[in-house]
């Protein structure tokens, strides 16, 4: 982020840039989830930070367990992005819990996921990341779908920047 050539922030917000600060390495939230893959899943548009809408749909439900609670939280596949033959296999997973607004950012963290091969994978939320819209104004960002909500903290990836 402190790379003028690179960075999303500006000169003000890259002076004040001192890192990310993320959770300890936490392998309970490395779960094992089961995948079900969605038929027929309509477009829907997506809400975004800038108000301007994205088309998506649900692609699949992956479905785990953390301390004896099943969960569920749905990858989405982005109409623009499967058009590109590099994002063809690019899945979007946004997701809120229990830090969300309290020690990660407030609107939820995202992860990549690429399309499951089986009906199994393995979801690491130990790479969940920011947005740029948590570091600075002027970037269109997804807000994550409420039905992405879990009910529990995940302690893992990424924290949130203060002051957005």
């Amino acid at each position: 982020y402190t790379d003028s050539t690179t960075s999303p922030l500006t000169p003000e917000e890259r002076a004040a840039f001192h890192g990310h600060e993320f959770f300890s390495y936490n392998p309970e939230m490395a779960v094992e989830a089961n995948i079900e893959v969605l038929e027929n899943e309509p477009w829907f548009n997506m809400a975004t930070s800038s108000g301007v809408s994205r088309e998506y749909r649900r692609y699949a439900k992956a479905t785990f367990e953390v301390r004896g609670q099943t969960l569920e939280l749905f990858f989405y596949q982005s109409k623009r992005l499967m058009a590109m033959e590099e994002y063809q296999d690019h899945l979007f997973l946004p997701f809120m819990d229990k830090t969300t607004g309290v020690s990660t950012y407030g609107t939820g963290r995202f992860m990549d996921i690429t399309k499951p091969e089986g009906s199994t994978m393995v979801l690491d939320f130990n790479y969940a990341y920011n947005p740029y819209c948590a570091y600075t104004d002027g970037y269109s960002c997804p807000i994550t779908p409420k039905e992405n909500y879990i009910n529990i903290e995940v302690n893992a990836g990424i924290k949130g920047p203060e002051g957005h």
